[in-house]
């Protein structure tokens, strides 16, 4: 007979902030997100494989610490459940800090992850304690479509200097919910940014369907 858990036992009960709840991203996309599994840090949602190298998912703060720095990695499956390949992500996730209940998004890199797969995902995380290495999320603004191009501003406020700054833009369906792409921000690793200046930086759609989006951009303190 299977003894029920004493509630001392079960994780806490956190409440699900909504999406963007800090307003550290910019951009169109408002989705909502289940509230994921209590007491972990949990992928709420995953993009289906459409082509390129890199997998987007969101995923929510379900523990009681805030965190940072972290780090998913991946493996995909094929349909009879064998390993194809392992994916990765940096530790800049967006926002790169999440407070409990708060939503985040992360972009997977494969080697090669063919359609049809399933993933399973185990993450990393630390507290964040602004030393060197530390991640801490930048404010994006002026996030606006032009033609195929997503033109956006980032400012680093922390008062120091970050190095390396990376971004991503994220793209979702027209139910405003589903995850279609991702892409990194290659614009903006030009070296170190300085307190206090501001960033312009664009990132070319190309093919990839967006009908809404959101841009967010993390930092490393460089000392």
């Amino acid at each position: 007979m299977q003894s029920t858990p004493s509630p001392e036992d079960q994780p806490a009960l956190i409440e699900p902030l909504p999406f963007n709840s800090a307003g550290l991203l910019d951009g169109t996309a408002n989705p909502s997100f289940p509230h994921g599994d209590a007491g972990e840090i949990s992928v709420v949602a995953t993009q289906q494989y459409s082509g390129g190298h890199y997998v987007a998912i969101a995923f929510r703060n379900n523990t009681d610490q805030p965190i940072s720095r972290v780090e998913w990695a991946a493996t995909a499956t094929s349909v009879r459940s064998k390993a194809v390949d392992e994916g990765h992500s940096t530790t800049h996730t967006y926002p790169a800090r999440l407070m409990p209940g708060e939503v985040g998004l992360a972009a997977i890199f494969f080697n090669r992850a063919p359609s049809g797969q399933r993933y399973e995902f185990s993450v990393e995380a630390s507290t964040p304690d602004d030393a060197p290495g530390d991640t801490v999320a930048l404010q994006v603004s002026n996030a606006n479509q032009l033609n195929r191009d997503v033109v956006a501003t980032v400012v680093n406020d922390t008062g120091r200097t970050l190095d390396p700054v990376e971004g991503a833009i994220f793209c979702f369906a027209d139910d405003g919910n589903t995850l279609l792409a991702v892409r990194k921000v290659d614009s903006l690793d030009t070296g170190p940014l300085a307190p206090g200046v501001p960033r312009v930086f664009t990132v070319s759609l190309n093919q990839m369907t967006c009908y809404t989006f959101t841009v967010g951009v993390s930092g490393t303190f460089a000392d």
